[in-house]
């Protein structure tokens, strides 16, 4: 008989969360690591050198393990990044795998690594599930702190809250926003038809995400507004009567019996309709971590203090002490950013509150959320068409990138739950200007180098047969086909000219290119024996299909905890003692 979390017992459910928390990791990680030589290597679109290169000490640094990897090691600057990558890939898979690496340490490398990476990523990596990951990660930190006990239903209910502030915050910004299809409930059929990104490919026949909008458009725009309100409920009516219990170290069956009266049946609904997102576009982990932190709600009441702790009475003091002097302030200042939504009570914060805040905010603990506040492609999914030609006056053929949308009669791909990161800042460079979009001039210049670093990020069939001299860029308008047409998947309107034409070794582009760090000047070579190695490595990671590469790793890791479970089904989850 296998264990199930959902029996009510809080510590199943602490170890569901840390090896929940710890797969989401492995896949931010692995995705990452995949795309560090077209991203962040010497002859990628953001070099890591450049940052890396300073004169500040290490531990004065933003990000000092990376620095520490670079300096100490003697590696070359993407080669320490690939090494804090594949630190984090090796940890996270150990602790999904095995139950006694689940510490507070090993989870607060972990948040350390995450946030090293995501400081020194720049905008590839300026995410709300960046974000998410790093505070739920640091939570997930706090759980793992202390020996099974009640004592972790304060960290539980830290991470209740947090998902109530991001649930919450994404209901509200929409009506704020005065969005015309969040208030007129048009927002589903244009979410269906456009999305952010790719819904996977079932046949031609078949485009299961296509037309759903027809029979649910209005119903989850009420339910999502009436999830976001249960969960106030909940929060207030379960879990603050079970942490001050915990805090108090006393417990009383009849209030624990008040306690355990959540909702399942939305708490279901939330994961449900993660699951569904996830079945009509391609969203990353970011539903993952959705779910993981949703997982509490699922739980059914609380183990008793004194049945799983068999301490002295001044350990238990100590130890609930120093949980309540951690959880007291992140839950305040948690406040700050999630009153932001309403600048009346945001007024009212304390000003020291909020100076604490200000201070905390660059570890990204405790962050505000609100996604998709405007509903974009109303008028159809704006997609930047990269064109190059080896002659001015053409013929100018385009660009093929690995998952956005660009050849009509290419279907859309699957690659959940990775993220091309640069197919992503794609979508958000079409709703802006090239002139404010540095990365993407860095990739103008690179196309016409045929950087392979760079190359390697976009799909493996192009159109040249030599390298472009010129390159240009267009601004199209993508949507659907109609279910009955048999010919392309989409249709595109052009829209205007994104991008004049710009020839190869134009000059005040790779002069701008230099006076940002995007184009390096120094050339660094490998001195090392380590160094080596991690090329090599790399190398054969790269032989790889960059999603698929995620997926094999995802699936080895569930391959270990499944054959654990079934070899040990009592031992891999506690169980609570009666």
């Amino acid at each position: 008989m296998l264990p199930s979390f959902w029996s009510g017992d809080l510590l199943t459910l602490k170890h569901v969360l840390l090896c929940s928390q710890s797969l989401v990791y492995l896949i931010a990680f692995s995705s990452l690591y995949w795309q560090i030589p077209g991203l962040y290597g010497e002859k990628g679109l953001l070099p890591v050198a450049t940052k890396l290169d300073s004169n500040d000490y290490v531990w004065q640094s933003s990000f000092p393990v990376l620095l520490s990897l670079h300096r100490y090691l003697n590696l070359v600057p993407s080669r320490a990044f690939q090494l804090l990558c594949l630190i984090g890939i090796v940890l996270s898979f150990v602790t999904a795998c095995s139950r006694r690496s689940r510490n507070a340490i090993s989870y607060f490398l972990l948040y350390l690594l995450y946030l090293n990476a995501q400081r020194v990523g720049g905008i590839f990596l300026w995410y709300q599930w960046d974000t998410l990951l790093l505070e739920s990660g640091f939570l997930m930190a706090f759980l793992a702190a202390f020996s099974d006990s009640a004592l972790d239903s304060i960290a539980v209910f830290l991470i209740n809250w947090l998902m109530c502030r991001l649930m919450f915050a994404s209901g509200v910004v929409k009506l704020q926003s005065g969005c015309p299809a969040w208030w007129g409930l048009t927002e589903m059929e244009v979410w269906y038809k456009t999305r952010q990104n790719h819904p996977f490919s079932v046949g031609h026949p078949l485009r299961v995400s296509m037309y759903p909008h027809s029979y649910c458009v209005v119903f989850p725009s009420y339910a999502g507004m009436v999830q976001k309100a249960v969960y106030f409920i909940n929060i207030l009516y379960r879990d603050i009567p079970s942490t001050c219990l915990s805090v108090a170290f006393i417990i009383v069956e009849e209030v624990r019996v008040l306690s355990t009266g959540n909702l399942p049946v939305i708490d279901l609904f939330s994961v449900l309709l993660m699951v569904l997102i996830m079945l009509t576009g391609n969203y990353n982990f970011f539903n993952f971590s959705i779910i993981v932190i949703s997982l509490p709600m699922l739980e059914n009441g609380m183990i008793s203090y004194w049945m799983s702790d068999s301490s002295n009475s001044s350990r238990k003091l100590f130890h609930g002490a120093f949980a309540v002097a951690l959880a007291v302030p992140l839950f305040s200042v948690s406040i700050v950013p999630f009153t932001v939504i309403d600048k009346g009570i945001y007024d009212k914060i304390p000003e020291a509150l909020k100076n604490v805040y200000y201070q905390i905010d660059p570890y990204q603990i405790a962050n505000s959320y609100g996604l998709f506040r405007t509903m974009t492609g109303l008028n159809g999914r704006p997609e930047v068409i990269v064109e190059g030609a080896v002659d001015h006056e053409g013929p100018w053929k385009e660009f093929q990138f690995y998952s956005k949308p660009g050849n009509v009669s290419e279907a859309p791909v699957f690659v959940l739950p990775h993220q091309p990161r640069l197919d992503w800042q794609m979508w958000f460079a079409a709703l802006g200007s090239y002139r404010y979009n540095p990365f993407f001039l860095s990739l103008v210049h690179h196309l016409m180098e045929a950087t392979p670093e760079v190359l390697r990020l976009m799909s493996k069939t192009q159109p040249f047969k030599e390298t472009p001299r010129f390159i240009r860029a267009k601004l199209y308008h993508y949507r659907y086909t109609p279910f009955s047409e048999k010919v392309d998947w989409w249709t595109r309107d052009l829209q205007y000219e994104y991008m004049p034409v710009f020839p190869r070794n134009d000059e005040t582009l790779v002069n701008y290119l230099k006076k940002t760090g995007m184009l390096l000047t120094k050339n660094y070579r490998s001195t090392g024996i380590l160094d080596g190695y991690l090329s090599k490595l790399h190398a054969i990671v790269y032989a790889m299909d960059q999603a698929r590469f995620v997926w094999g790793v995802l699936f080895a890791s569930i391959v270990v905890i499944v054959s654990n479970l079934l070899l040990n089904s009592f031992h891999y989850f506690p169980i609570a003692r009666s």
